[in-house]
């Protein structure tokens, strides 16, 4: 009857079962391996991102990393006094002392064609800048550094030249976070996140380098996409529009830069995942990566062919459920977790590095808060004194012009003698608080898009009892508020809900794009960061190009790219903060000449993005000003129903559609008019680590229901 087999036969089949048992057991393995490409345009913050994973999952920066930076300190101090010199010639711009500045300039001219702006300045040098960056000439010019390329770091370094030029000198953490290092090549940073393996890749930006980098990235788990929103009016004078007369809200604004973001979006299998972030709030970055982390893992038991009931399926926004789940089929969740980290140029990705130390890795030691205590000193004084110095060049006066005089004139002492990294005097506690209430000195600082001046200046200048203390500390905030250039790549690994995860930053600038893609073929997703409130700006290296337009192109690329059907990316719509306050007085027609501002046909902001996005699903989530979950869909099914989960989230579901969406503030779509109406918004007042965290779960929900239906 044929029922017996040879030995041939038997040891065939034998053979075929190891051979199968094998292909499962690497199978499995794989799943837990994630790899996430990082892109975005140039200087959209995918590097910053980068660093910040080392911060939060490998303890920081070494001393070998320190002593790596140093020359790249010096080297973005002279080069950055070098371009304003540039820019002075180029705008017409005179120097306040015509007789010694020029020799100065000739000083800083002649140490970087020696090539030695990597070596510790000369005391010649050393003095040469000083007194330019005192002259009232260059400093009309770098106050109009949105006319040419700057370094973001300029002033921060320049500000510091004594501590700089110390001849024991060692650059702190915010000194390397401030460094700007062009990414060539591709950055790999492996950390472990949640029982998985992440792999981060950061490629180069730019658009000459996009042709290197988009061959071979079949497997990546998932893109990154870092959009810097601040560069939306980074454009060249000749091809800045005549602005609209709408109201410009935030709410509004940015939903439009989203809805054109998910416009791009052309494959009705593709989902996009959109975060506004913020990268200096820890609790925001932490909710956007756990929920990342929980796509991944759903996205790995899609493949692994895990089906769900239907009241399985419902309530997946619940990690425990997820968990449980995986329990109950005997099924390993996907333990590597490769996230690469992209983005243009200053988009914030290395303070969401900095966030998963916070987050993952205990947050700052005792010696880090010693470190930053002078940061903190510093950043404040630097910020009065730059409103203090655009007062001059804008042509305000103080409120109490005798009172407001000296106060100033104590200000410019403390810097001038190289203490303002020291504890506040009671004598300069009281200066900087008159000043600071000075009717004048505020109208000065509601004029900061005008001018260079930290984004923390507010945050510091209106605690300043607290920071004058004599037992002040720096809390948490504190140190994710103080700047310090950041350069270099860095790959951080942590772990998270039994997966290990390597996040990647890498270089946004449009030099480096074609570098990107040749070598991550397994990474989990891709992140890409865009920088909101660069709306106004344009690209350091194409003065004719704005950020964010660029951005739009590069997340064009990426996401309609043939090599990432199948990898996942989440948008982060970062600097949101910044963004908000932003939005205020400058109009987002600048790069949207479209954009029409408040309509009153429109019930709610939210509408206009429906209109914008594609006929198509199109999936989005983003953190709302109150922490909480907030997302935007437009979807061609005609229904909606609206459920409450269990854990306090609203989700629009619909039969025929994938993935719910959370809400803060739930936004029902009726089938015929799409008009939009704000059902609730109690949980607004959230705070950011729940908030974040509910996000990172709600994005696994998406996953889960849109691949296991």
């Amino acid at each position: 009857m044929g029922c017996t087999l040879s030995k041939e036969e038997r040891d065939a089949l034998e053979q075929s079962r190891n051979i199968d048992k094998k292909l499962k057991e690497d199978g499995m393995q794989a799943a837990k391996d994630v790899k996430l490409l990082l892109l975005g345009a140039g200087e959209s913050g995918k590097s910053t991102i980068v660093k910040q994973m080392k911060i939060i999952h490998e303890g920081g920066f070494t001393q070998e990393d320190n002593k790596q930076h140093k020359p790249v300190v010096y080297s973005n101090t002279i080069q950055s006094m070098a371009a304003i010199l540039r820019a002075m010639n180029t705008l017409g711009i005179a120097f306040g002392d015509p007789v010694q500045c020029p020799e100065d300039a000739r000083v800083v001219s002649d140490v970087i064609q020696a090539m030695q702006d990597t070596e510790p300045f000369s005391e010649e040098l050393l003095e040469a800048m000083k007194r330019l960056w005192a002259d009232p000439g260059v400093q009309q010019c770098f106050v109009r550094s949105n006319e040419y390329q700057l370094n973001d770091s300029a002033k921060y370094f320049l500000d510091d030249l004594d501590r700089l030029g110390a001849k024991d000198y060692r650059p702190t953490e915010q000194d390397i976070l401030r460094t700007r290092v062009k990414t060539t090549g591709i950055v790999e940073v492996h950390f472990q996140f949640k029982n998985m393996n992440f792999k981060l890749f950061d490629v180069g930006g730019q658009r000459s380098e996009r042709k290197k980098w988009i061959h071979c990235f079949e497997d990546v788990t998932a893109i990154i996409f870092c959009v810097a929103m601040s560069e939306y009016d980074q454009w060249h004078l000749s091809k800045v529009h005549k602005l609209g007369s709408g109201k410009q809200t935030y709410e509004e604004a940015a939903i439009y830069i989203q809805a054109s973001f998910e416009a791009k979006n052309r494959s009705q299998n593709k989902e996009i995942y959109c975060h506004q972030t913020c990268a200096t709030d820890t609790n925001n970055i932490q909710f956007v990566f756990d929920a990342v982390t929980d796509v991944i893992i759903a996205n790995n038991l899609r493949e692994m062919g895990c089906l769900l009931s239907k009241e399985d399926r419902e309530a997946l926004e619940q990690s425990r459920n997820i968990d449980k789940k995986l329990k109950e089929d005997g099924i390993q969740a996907a333990k590597d977790v490769k996230l690469l980290l992209l983005g243009a140029g200053e988009s914030g990705k290395s303070t969401i590095v900095k966030q998963m130390r916070i987050i993952h890795e205990g947050g700052f030691t005792q010696e880090d808060n010693k470190q930053f205590k002078p940061v903190v000193y510093s950043n404040t004084i630097q910020s009065i004194a730059a409103i203090l110095r655009a007062m001059n060049t804008l042509g305000i006066a103080f409120d109490n012009p005798k009172q407001g005089a000296e106060d100033a004139r104590m200000v410019n002492e403390v810097i001038q003698s190289i203490h303002d990294t020291e504890p506040f005097s009671f004598e300069l506690l009281q200066a900087m608080k008159r000043l600071w209430a000075d009717p004048g000195v505020q109208q000065c600082f509601q004029r900061s898009n005008e001018y260079q001046l930290n984004d923390s200046a507010k945050y510091f200048l209106d605690d300043l009892d607290r920071l004058g203390a004599k037992d002040y500390q720096p809390s948490e905030q504190d140190i994710l508020r103080t700047r310090v250039k950041t350069t270099g790549i860095v790959e951080v690994h942590f772990q998270f809900k039994n997966m290990n995860f390597k996040l990647f930053d890498v270089g946004g600038q449009r030099s480096e794009r074609k570098k990107w893609i040749h070598c991550f073929e397994d990474v989990t997703a891709i992140i890409f960061c865009v920088a909101m409130s660069e709306y106004d700006q344009v690209l350091h290296e194409d003065e004719t190009t704005n950020r964010m337009q660029e951005s739009l192109k590069l997340f064009d690329s990426i996401c309609n790219n043939k090599w990432f059907t199948d990898t996942s990316i989440i948008l982060f719509l970062n600097k949101k903060d910044l963004f908000a306050e932003k939005i205020k007085r400058s109009p987002l027609t600048v790069c949207f000449p479209e954009y029409p501002g408040m309509n009153p046909m429109w019930s709610h902001p939210h509408t206009f993005c429906v209109c914008c996005v594609p006929k198509h699903d199109v999936w989005s989530v983003c953190v709302s000003l109150g922490g909480a979950a907030h997302t935007v869909q437009a979807c061609p099914a005609p229904e909606w129903r609206c459920l409450w989960s269990c854990s306090g989230r609203y989700f629009l579901l619909n039969e025929k559609c994938p993935p719910p969406l959370i809400l803060s503030a739930p936004l029902v779509f009726s089938g015929t008019s799409r008009k939009v109406e704000q059902m609730d918004a109690s949980l607004a007042s959230l705070i950011y680590t729940e908030a974040w965290r509910s996000l990172f779960r709600g994005i696994l929900a998406l996953f889960l229901k849109a691949d296991l239906e």
